[in-house]
């Protein structure tokens, strides 16, 4: 994808779950990126995420 954005994921997001099996669940591990959580992110039914925790320097 050219850019980084709540569009550009729910656009990743769209085909990349039309590309797995029927009876496929995917999850994906995800940093802290702020269109993860965006309330405009279309997350299809067969895709999970998992969020990276957050890391607190010592």
């Amino acid at each position: 994808m050219p850019t980084v954005s709540t569009a550009a994921m729910s656009l990743f997001l769209d085909g990349f779950s039309r590309s797995l099996e029927p009876d496929v669940h995917a999850v994906l591990v995800l940093d802290q990126a702020g269109w993860y959580g965006a309330r405009a992110l279309v997350v299809p039914d067969n895709v999970a995420f998992v969020p990276l925790p957050l890391t607190v320097p010592s």
